[in-house]
């Protein structure tokens, strides 16, 4: 009973992700990740990792961290993207209880 509740209120709710834009506004702002990641004191491994998944999900401290770098709002480096424009190995990280 509880995967079938699941799967109904699934095919009902609309979900979003949030795209984070670090790559793209670094690079209209000449930043490299070398000096964002010293600048924002936020590792390397953590920039590289945005740089690469733009889906990552990181904590409000860093985006707040990186924007300050990169003289944005925290929110200008968020895009919201519908679930159906999202690639799938991002989609499937909505869990459903199909049982």
């Amino acid at each position: 009973m509880w995967g079938r509740t699941c799967h109904f209120v699934y095919s009902f709710l609309h979900f979003c992700f949030a795209l984070i834009r670090v790559k793209e506004v670094a690079q209209e702002k000449g930043i490299s990740m070398g000096k964002l990641h010293r600048a924002a004191d936020v590792s390397y491994k953590t920039i590289k990792r945005i740089y690469s998944d733009p889906f990552y999900a990181t904590t409000t401290i860093t985006l707040g961290k990186l924007a300050r770098v990169l003289g944005v709002s925290p929110g200008e480096l968020i895009e919201e993207v519908p679930d159906e424009d999202a690639p799938p190995h991002i989609r499937s990280r909505i869990l459903v209880d199909d049982n």
